[in-house]
């Protein structure tokens, strides 16, 4: 039986971007500068770190759902492509579909609209359905990588990686709704690994009155937390051996052109650096790939749109100055 580098759960959704000089206001008429505002892209957190790590050659399970019918071919044709198993790909219980409109003003800040279509709209929300935890989905997987889901599969997503000694990364994603304290009380201190930007990572620290991050590798299992900082790069934080927390600091890899859209360029980073990770790279290694794959998500619209296989990723990480590959 094929062994697995990650096991993955979540969800694809179709996503529309909305771009603006500043977001819109009340009483005040608003024009998309984009001209693609009303083109579908394929998405969603899960699907985004996904499809990057597939595109790099690592073997993934998949679980996951579809939250609009014009995904299923999407998501069947890659499962094909790279020969990946399709058992555990599910359509919504009901006929309730999302899809989310993503909006974005000149500063990169960004609003997530979600909403409903399809007969059963009425009745359910997609994000309330439970997706069905299996034992058999965590057998011949080397590590489970979490990002946001429906909260009420989470816990037992951790059960049955306890249940079979399993570690874990975890991309956090600012948002109350899909992962209230609670439920990042039982996930954070269990996590060998976890990615936050600036803003997530000091509301994290807000929230459960940490001095910084990195207090959370003085009460659980994290071995690295990893923090992005936009255009000045990211922070790679990771304990020591003695239990000193080590801090590298990664420039960006700069794109090739200059028009940038940053919507999915986390997620980027996440597959590149979880990819430089699972082949036993440095964290300071780990960290350019990731930085290397945002690079190109962020050079065009759509979270997926132009994803690089592993040979155009090494080729940009090797132009920059400080590039590593040990």
């Amino acid at each position: 039986m094929e062994q697995y580098d990650f096991l993955m759960f979540g969800n694809c959704t179709t996503n529309q971007i909305l771009q603006f000089d500043e977001f819109p206001a009340i009483g005040k008429t608003t024009m998309a500068k984009n001209t693609h505002a009303s083109e579908c892209f394929y998405g969603g957190c899960a699907f985004n770190v996904f499809y990057a790590l597939v595109k790099l050659g690592a073997r993934i399970r998949p679980v996951m759902r579809y939250s609009d019918p014009r995904f299923k071919d999407k998501i069947y044709e890659i499962l094909a492509e790279y020969n990946l198993p399709s058992e555990y790909i599910r359509a919504p219980k009901m006929r309730s579909y999302n899809t989310c409109l993503l909006l974005q003003d000149n500063q990169q800040n960004h609003a997530t609209i979600t909403y409903r279509f399809g007969e059963d709209s009425h009745l359910s929300s997609f994000y309330d359905e439970e997706v069905e935890i299996l034992p058999e989905h965590f057998e011949n997987v080397n590590m489970v990588l979490m990002v946001m889901g429906n909260p009420k599969s989470s816990y037992k997503i951790l059960e049955q990686i306890e249940a079979h000694n399993l570690d874990f990364a975890f991309s956090y994603r600012n948002d109350p709704k899909l992962l209230p304290k609670e439920l990042l009380e039982a996930i954070l201190p269990k996590a060998k690994i976890i990615f936050t930007n600036e803003t997530e990572s000091d509301y994290l620290s807000e929230l459960f009155g940490w001095k910084h991050i990195t207090d959370l590798m003085k009460m659980g299992k994290a071995e690295v937390i990893v923090t992005t900082l936009g255009a000045r790069g990211s922070i790679v934080y990771s304990r020591g051996a003695n239990g000193t927390i080590e801090k590298v600091e990664i420039p960006i890899t700069k794109c090739e052109i200059e028009d940038h859209d940053t919507v999915g360029a986390g997620d980027g980073f996440v597959a590149g650096f979880m990819y430089g990770y699972i082949h036993g790279k440095s964290l300071a290694c780990c960290a350019q790939y990731g930085s290397t794959l945002s690079s190109f998500v962020l050079e065009k619209s759509g979270t997926t749109t132009n994803l690089p296989n592993l040979q155009q990723l090494l080729e940009r990480n090797s132009k920059r100055p400080d590039a590593r590959n040990e």
